[in-house]
């Protein structure tokens, strides 16, 4: 755990080129680390290769998304559940997905979330997915069509093929 949190914080230090803070929430069978920082997210040299190619950029936040305006493959928006390394909180996701509907030159593609432990710790796993579940609901219900959801890793798609939603990242 000491090395995980030191690779958080040393490539935050390495790439945010700001203010970094670091959260630690003990539960009763987990910790949650989190990294909040000013980070550029992909950095701008690499937006236009993205954009040219057609790969499907992963984005957490409005201003993420405008970098990848016009890029025809759309957008990822990606919400934390639980790694505490990528993705917009819970709490913000609604709001900021709305925000980027709303930018004419973009395309949601889909929207995710990152399993962590889909192969260590089915509990936390099945936590995250329900929660993945409820704000899913939510995000359709404000947000009805043109996008896929996807939680599931290839560990995933194994252990918990029931939570498959629409597309699945097996490989």
């Amino acid at each position: 755990m000491e090395r995980v949190i030191a690779n958080l914080v040393e490539n935050a230090a390495r790439y945010a080129g700001g203010a970094t803070r670091v959260i630690v929430d003990a539960g009763h069978y987990v910790a949650r680390v989190a990294v909040d920082d000013e980070g550029p997210g992909v950095v701008p040299e690499e937006r236009e290769a993205i954009n040219n190619h057609g790969f499907i950029a992963t984005v957490s936040s409005w201003e993420e998304a405008c970098a990848f305006e016009r890029n025809p493959a759309g957008v990822n928006f990606t919400i934390d559940t639980g790694m505490g390394r990528m993705g917009i909180t819970d709490d913000d996701a609604l709001g900021e997905l709305t925000a980027i509907a709303q930018l004419p030159n973009v395309r949601i593609h889909s929207v995710s979330t990152h399993l962590p432990s889909a192969d260590e710790d089915s509990a936390f796993t099945r936590a995250q997915l329900s929660h993945f579940s409820e704000l899913v609901a939510s995000i359709r219900s404000a947000l009805p069509s043109g996008y896929k959801v996807h939680a599931l890793p290839s560990a995933g798609v194994l252990a918990f093929a029931d939570s498959s939603f629409d597309i699945v990242r097996a490989g």
